[in-house]
């Protein structure tokens, strides 16, 4: 009856919006690989399908699992070789504070767990657990497919998904700051810039998208955003080699979206993250640019990510 997808999407967009295709593709490939490990199938041999889902206001969701031959299989990611991919560690401006905050919110939610539902409600928004290797691949194999049959879409399809890194700053990071659980872990908030691009980072170490580390900040005018690594390049590294322009489009945005977060929105006054301040940010003139200077993904040892003042 309840299951992230479906239902974080209808109570976002149901009142909006009638949903005309199922929501829940994560959940269908699961029910399929469970299936196929139960029964000592082979990869790839096993499909399904949802034929009822909650976020096309059905009152559940129902998958059906069939035989499909044939139907081969990606190889999987290798932690050890990803591993491998990772630069050197990175000590950036506010290091301590940043490595004793991120510290102390990975402790914090460790307790964090689904409720009666299965679901996770956290930090005022729903959350999952998720397989960075789903996003990727979904959103590298998609670039890839367009580069190949439509290249003048090229820069649509990497301006949508950079709006995960917005979303994410935004409405993940912004209502983490805004909860009562962290005020009781780092305490009120000031409103100043360097502490939310600090705290932004501390989030981001805690939730394991890698060690973003401050390597410039100049408050209103520029910050250099800086990791060893992050949950994209590596990836794409491993599976699609050196690429000629950088690709880590989640860690870039992102980078954006903090200095938006800082600098645009009073976050000492507690405010509501809505979708109409969303659209104001993002959509009513974005004033920060931002440049992707360095990648892992080009053969350099760090991620870097330059925004400045428009």
């Amino acid at each position: 009856e309840y299951l992230h997808y479906s239902f974080a999407w209808r109570e976002k967009y149901g009142s909006k919006v009638r949903r005309l295709d199922p929501v829940d593709g994560v959940a269908a490939g699961f029910a399929a690989a469970a299936t196929r490990e139960a029964y000592g199938l082979e990869s790839g041999t096993v499909t399904s399908q949802e034929i009822q889902c909650y976020g096309m206001r059905a009152s559940h969701c129902e998958f059906e699992v069939g035989r499909e031959e044939g139907g081969g299989d990606v190889p999987a990611a290798d932690k050890a070789v990803q591993a491998g991919l990772v630069g050197p560690a990175l000590t950036g401006q506010d290091e301590e504070r940043i490595a004793a905050i991120a510290a102390g919110l990975r402790e914090f939610l460790t307790g964090v767990g689904g409720d009666g539902r299965g679901l996770i409600p956290a930090f005022n928004v729903f959350v999952t657990m998720h397989l960075p290797t789903y996003y990727n691949r979904t959103a590298f194999e998609a670039l890839h497919h367009i580069e190949t049959t439509a290249p003048a879409s090229l820069p649509a399809a990497e301006a949508l998904l950079g709006e995960s890194g917005h979303v994410c700053v935004f409405y993940t990071f912004g209502n983490i700051l805004l909860s009562p659980e962290w005020e009781g872990l780092v305490g009120p908030l000031s409103g100043d810039p360097e502490d939310t691009i600090s705290f932004c980072c501390a989030i981001a170490r805690g939730l394991g998208f890698g060690h973003w580390s401050i390597g410039e900040l100049v408050p209103g005018e520029r910050l250099v955003l800086q990791a060893p690594s992050n949950y994209e390049a590596p990836y794409y590294l491993q599976r699609y080699g050196k690429s000629e322009k950088p690709r880590s489009l989640f860690f870039a945005n992102a980078a954006r979206a903090m200095m938006q977060l800082a600098h645009r929105v009073d976050l000492a006054s507690k405010p509501e993250l809505s979708e109409q301040l969303y659209q104001s940010l993002f959509r009513e003139g974005v004033s920060w640019n931002m440049e992707q200077t360095k990648c892992l993904t080009m053969g350099d040892d760090l991620c870097e990510v330059v925004v400045t003042k428009a």
